[in-house]
């Protein structure tokens, strides 16, 4: 497949099978260059880019820490690697504990996260592991003899989905890739935009539409029914989502349509978001211009987000919930996404 792909003609265009070809090949190399065995699946441990990382910023004078304490690092990201394998081939729970406490009782764990915790490090290694995907990307288009063009179409594209998922700006590291590692104006422009998008959002005031609830309450159902108390008396749409979460976010941006069809039956959106950072979770909001008197937010810490998540067995996103005027749940499948269905049961609640 490689060769096929290396012999297809310039100039290069975007059709469908090439565009295909191009993710696929990135996509099998990545998970078999970086990837790590997680049972029946892969997963990708960002420590695994630890020592690569401290090497660079090294050599560009932006952290303190030696050959040494980088060999120390690399040691410790290996054994990490190791045991993550490890303790993913057994089920056995009590197994699957007994080899993490041995690692994170180990002098070397002790070592390597003093290192990476002092505060110069800690902060480039916050900064830089959300670009990873696309420095995979980028060193597999290298390493694969990719043209110039090439790695313009997929850096960008990388970078595109990267700025889509975390829905949040380009730090300084990512700025720096867009200006010096995309050659092409109409791509490297295509990014900055998105970038800018996203700037843009940050000085928006959405407070008024954010909730929190007691930091004490951990049983789902209590939980639950106190934060459904101020509503008494309205319809209760609870959407349950995820910024990490694609068909979440495709919904939430046909929310206009939604608040439009259902404005004359009074209903109160309630949001909980499942997992989320707070600065995509906001960001979203805004992005969507999710807010209003009749609109409420929950981004709960995950002890609590999973204690209603489980009392509700939610178990897929997104998921909707229909509360009725007493705040009691109403035994009927509903979806924000199929409209006709969803104004039809509010209509006859409504009643």
């Amino acid at each position: 497949m490689e060769k096929i792909w290396k012999e297809i003609p310039q100039p290069y265009t975007q059709f469908r099978d090439y565009s295909m070809l191009t993710n696929d090949l990135i996509g099998q190399e990545r998970r078999l260059k970086y990837s790590t065995p997680m049972g029946r699946t892969y997963g990708f441990l960002s420590t695994n880019s630890y020592p690569e990382l401290l090497r660079k910023h090294k050599a560009l004078g932006d952290i303190a820490i030696t050959d040494s304490e980088i060999a120390t690092v690399e040691q410790w990201a290996k054994n990490l690697d190791a045991i993550t394998i490890k303790q993913y081939q057994t089920t056995d729970a009590k197994e699957q504990e007994k080899i993490v406490k041995a690692f994170s009782n180990s002098v070397l764990d002790k070592r390597a996260t003093a290192i990476i915790g002092r505060e110069d490090i800690a902060k480039m290694l916050k900064d830089e592991t959300p670009l990873l995907e696309v420095y995979y990307a980028q060193h597999i288009a290298d390493s694969m003899g990719c043209s110039q063009q090439q790695k313009d179409v997929i850096i960008s594209k990388a970078l595109l989905q990267m700025l889509e998922r975390l829905a949040v700006p380009l730090n300084s590291y990512g700025l720096d890739l867009a200006e010096h590692c995309i050659s092409s104006e109409v791509l490297r422009e295509k990014v900055l935009a998105e970038h800018r998008k996203y700037l843009s959002l940050q000085n928006r005031d959405i407070t008024a539409s954010l909730k929190t609830a007691p930091q004490d309450m951990s049983d789902g159902e209590k939980l639950l029914r106190h934060i459904l108390e101020p509503y008494k008396g309205k319809l209760v749409l609870l959407d349950v989502w995820g910024t990490w979460c694609a068909p979440c976010k495709e919904a939430l941006a046909h929310s206009k349509e939604e608040f439009e069809r259902l404005a004359p039956y009074d209903v109160v959106y309630l949001y909980m978001a499942s997992n989320s950072p707070e600065e995509s979770w906001k960001n979203i909001i805004k992005l969507n211009d999710l807010v209003g008197d009749n609109i409420a937010h929950y981004n709960l810490p995950a002890p609590q987000q999973s204690a209603i998540e489980n009392y509700l067995n939610i178990r897929s996103f997104p998921s909707y919930r229909l509360f009725d005027k007493e705040g009691n749940l109403v035994d009927v499948k509903v979806d924000a996404r199929q409209l006709d269905n969803l104004e039809k049961i509010i209509k006859e609640l409504n009643r």
